[in-house]
């Protein structure tokens, strides 16, 4: 190494090291100030035991910088609940006992329906809190085909119900599926009730097709819509090494709350799912964009959609993966909603449907 190049870089450490001399004499004198300073005892929480004294503790803490020493801080209370009575209705308690229970209920050929109860132990007796149906298809290892089911026996008046049931949903199932708008046209109710709803947007003082008005308490289908965009981590999967079914639910779930209260401006409840459909696997890393809107509106009950689809980043392709229908009551009448053209005014005839269907079963007690 040549001599003067090691001699600077002697004189560089020679200099860093006075520099850090310095700084580290400087710091303990801080310390040494700070130590000897006059500071306030630590705070005693011994003595809190009502949510009146937190709050004090509270305002007294924010009083010691002097910030908001003399502001009037009365004005927080009056949004706190007083007493248990004012918090919001729950149909499911936090506190008290749960069970989840279900059995199989009707088989096919490949394909079987299983039941779930969840219900809650309320005043010494479990109430039921919601129902739901899940249609299982049996495949084989390899998963290329199905394959046979055992046959189903009921055993007592209870399971005989609840087969004769399932096999009457079956059948409303299959026959939805027949009349679905895409195998079957609009019927001639339907057909009129597109035509009265196109007939709304038709401006009065210059009546032409082109010339879209939207009524008053009224919003377009397609300013309902909101999107977004999940990226699929490992920790989300299933023993399959594709994304978990019951995340996907979740994420679906809060999009179509989210939707809804949106559009009601309040607070919505989830009073119905009425379909979950899962169309393909959601690979691990890949994009899942869900979009999420307002089909169909009726007083105070909402019906929104929710298309999931899987974006690859390589090729850009987009497929479908699943969809969601979920039902929300809003407290007070909601802006109705209508389509702009002629693919919205399918999706809100099958919305229609999806409320009428869940009418049926609130009226004969299925929900």
């Amino acid at each position: 190494m040549n001599l003067k190049i090691f001699s600077n870089i002697l004189r560089s450490s020679e200099s860093l090291m006075k520099k850090s001399l310095r700084h580290g004499i400087c710091m303990q004198q801080i310390y040494r100030s700070w130590k000897n300073d006059a500071h306030p005892p630590p705070l005693d929480i011994s003595n809190l035991q009502t949510m009146e004294d937190i709050k004090l503790k509270l305002f007294n803490i924010m009083g010691l910088s002097g910030k908001y020493e003399n502001e009037d801080r009365k004005w927080l209370s009056e949004y706190l609940p007083k007493d248990q009575s004012e918090l919001p209705a729950r149909s499911m308690n936090p506190d008290k006992d749960l069970i989840i229970s279900g059995q199989v209920t009707h088989v096919g050929k490949t394909s079987m329906e299983v039941t779930l109860w969840l219900e809650q132990l309320n005043d010494g007796k479990f109430e039921r809190i919601t129902r739901a149906h899940f249609v299982f298809v049996a495949r084989d290892p390899t998963n290329t085909s199905s394959v046979m089911v055992n046959h189903l026996e009921p055993v007592g008046e209870r399971e005989k119900n609840l087969m004769i049931l399932s096999a009457k949903k079956n059948e409303d199932r299959k026959r939805a599926r027949q009349n679905s708008i895409l195998n079957k046209m609009p019927t001639p109710e339907e057909q009129s009730l597109i035509y009265e709803t196109f007939m709304k947007t038709v401006d009065g003082k210059e009546p032409m097709i082109g010339n879209k008005v939207l009524p008053a308490s009224s919003v377009w289908m397609d300013d309902t819509e909101i999107e977004t965009n999940i990226l699929c981590h490992p920790e989300d999967r299933n023993l399959h090494n594709t994304v978990f079914g019951g995340y996907l639910m979740r994420v679906a779930t809060e999009l179509a709350f989210l939707v809804a209260s949106v559009h009601s401006k309040t607070r919505v409840k989830s009073q119905a799912i009425n379909s979950i459909t899962f169309r393909k696997p959601v690979p691990i890393g890949s994009k899942l964009k869900l979009i999420g809107k307002i089909c169909y509106t009726s007083g105070r009950v909402m019906i929104v959609e929710i298309i999931a689809k899987v974006d690859e980043i390589e090729s850009k392709k987009s497929l479908t993966s699943n969809s969601f229908y979920h039902v929300f009551v809003a407290p007070n009448n909601v802006d109705a909603v209508l389509p702009q053209n002629y693919h919205d005014s399918m999706l809100y005839i099958d919305g229609r449907r999806r409320y009428l269907d869940f009418i049926a079963h609130l009226e004969n007690g299925q929900l």
